[in-house]
């Protein structure tokens, strides 16, 4: 508009200043143009405001949801799509020479918490533990929600021993009890730890490495920490293998039960009697429960 008027006002005082009549005709088109250039400069520049203004908050909106849609709304910690998101660029970024640690943890009676106490102080047993976390993993790590009562932590090591050293703080810490509405609750975890480079060189090996781990660590009793090794995957494998020949062992019949006599030894009268189940493999020959069982247990219950 200033620079609209620097050109015209000129012309205008000249036109009037001479006042011939096609000097005045040339005079009021330019007043009747100053207006309607004024008009139309404010209805873009209006418009552009708005839209820039809109894109703007778009991009606000955009942002948080992003941040929504990546943090747990129970902890405040990474959920699992932001755990995928900071793990890739974490890698990513990663020197060639730097060892990362990831440790999957799982709380050890989370379960007994939500069905005595409640949901409500199960979600604070979270919170709780996350604040843990948090003051237990260097700055530079990352802590996530993996989902239920599992927590994943990842950060930069020096060697495994540092690796060590964390879980062991971890473990401490967890397993000091909480107290939360009057209640004294010890909840305490188990702890399952992959090595990069030396146990995977990608997010999905890492992840699944760790959770191996987890579950060795989980069936020696709990309340313990293991690392990663090789046979952990051949294990896996034999166990999956014996899950589905015990599938098939029902079809064709080939378990059997025996009935195990227990006597009172005051009386010498038969009190009750055990259920005792035998697989009789058709190569293998007798498999032995030790074997099984855990497939057993780890087999999804149908109704």
């Amino acid at each position: 508009l200033g620079q609209l008027g620097l050109v015209l006002a000129p012309i205008l005082a000249v036109s009037l200043y001479i006042a011939s009549i096609p000097f005045l005709f040339l005079a009021a088109n330019i007043l009747l143009l100053l207006p309607a250039m004024a008009s139309i400069t404010l209805n873009v520049f209006k418009v552009l405001r708005d839209s820039i203004g809109s894109a703007e908050t778009s991009g606000r909106l955009a942002e948080k949801m992003r941040i929504l849609a990546r943090t747990d709304v129970v902890t405040g910690l990474a959920n699992r799509a932001g755990l995928n998101h900071d793990l890739a660029e974490k890698l990513m970024d990663v020197a060639d020479d730097k060892i990362i640690a990831l440790i999957w943890l799982d709380l050890d009676r989370f379960k007994e918490v939500n069905d005595l106490l409640g949901h409500p102080v199960g979600d604070r047993v979270l919170a709780e533990t996350a604040n843990r976390l948090r003051k237990v993993v260097p700055e530079s790590g990352v802590v996530a929600r993996f989902g239920g009562d599992e927590f994943v932590v990842f950060c930069e090591i020096e060697d495994r021993a540092d690796s060590e050293r964390l879980a062991a703080l971890m473990l401490e810490d967890l397993q000091c009890p909480m107290k939360i509405d009057g209640e004294r609750l010890e909840v305490g975890c188990s702890i399952g730890i992959s090595i990069m480079p030396d146990d995977g060189e990608d997010a999905d090996s890492l992840l699944q490495h760790a959770d191996l781990a987890l579950y060795h660590a989980k069936v020696e009793g709990r309340g313990r920490s293991r690392f990663f090794d090789a046979s952990m995957t051949r294990d896996l494998a034999s166990r999956r293998e014996i899950e589905a020949e015990l599938r098939a062992a029902i079809q064709r019949d080939e378990l059997s039960i025996f009935f195990q006599p227990i006597v009172d030894l005051k009386t010498g009268k038969i009190r009750t009697f055990e259920a005792l189940v035998r697989w009789f493999h058709p190569t293998r020959g007798q498999v032995y429960p030790d074997r099984f069982m855990p497939a057993v247990e780890s087999l999804p219950i149908c109704r």
